[in-house]
């Protein structure tokens, strides 16, 4: 499983549609907000013609005591200035097939989960102290550079081991193989779509939204900072 795909950004899980109830506004203005700011600083990049419709990265938040969570939705154009029909109620997912690599979202809502909601819902039913999360596509060049590397470490910055299967189970499972608190900020290993190989996938991983959101602001900051 060590092989790149070249539709990273594709929903490979099928989905079960329980209902067309999208969340309440106070339940995703926080949401809003956060990725107004994170698109402002080119971390949820829209994708240019011809690519596909689409933006980069993912947010969500866990509901209450449970591994049910709410998430921006696929295919979005922009996160910029987003309405409540924009995001998704996960219920569940099912696993099955070998490797349990094929999978089920259960939701309700107006559009399918993002691409990668598996990778939520992996981390809120295995983790009780992970209660948000954000995934974002940072500047590959200012990740990568040799000014950013030196301060890997400062920054409490990892990388998964390998490459993982982006949309399936496989991708929370290399992350989970490197993972061991919620202070470290998680470089998906060569996760990009195909068509924006400008930015790269990270992940945080936070007790509440604020949290997570202050996380990959502060890296992206000492990154840049590192640069000048």
């Amino acid at each position: 499983m060590n092989e790149r795909s070249n539709n990273t950004e594709a929903v490979k899980f099928s989905s079960t549609q329980l209902s067309t109830e999208s969340p309440s506004p106070e339940a995703v203005e926080q949401l809003c907000l956060i990725c107004n700011e994170l698109d402002s600083i080119d971390l949820l990049a829209p994708y240019e013609a011809p690519a596909p419709i689409g933006s980069n990265g993912n947010l969500s938040y866990r509901k209450g005591d449970t591994s049910r969570f709410i998430v921006t939705a696929t295919r979005l154009d922009t996160k910029r200035d987003l309405q409540p029909d924009a995001f998704v109620d996960v219920d569940r997912y099912e696993l099955y097939g070998p490797e349990e690599m094929d999978s089920t979202a259960y939701f309700h809502g107006q559009q399918r989960p993002s691409s990668e909601s598996i990778l939520h819902w992996y981390f809120y039913q295995l983790y009780a102290e992970v209660n948000a999360i954000i995934h974002v596509h940072e500047n590959t060049e200012l990740l990568y550079s040799k000014e950013s590397r030196s301060v890997w470490e400062e920054l409490g910055i990892i990388e998964t081991n390998r490459y993982g299967d982006a949309g399936t189970v496989d991708l929370p499972r290399t992350v989970d193989e490197v993972f061991t608190n919620l202070n470290e900020y998680v470089v998906l290993k060569d996760h990009y779509p195909e068509w924006d190989t400008k930015h790269t996938g990270t992940v945080v991983f936070a007790e509440n939204l604020d949290h997570a959101r202050d996380r990959i602001i502060q890296v992206h900051e000492g990154l840049s900072e590192a640069n000048r």
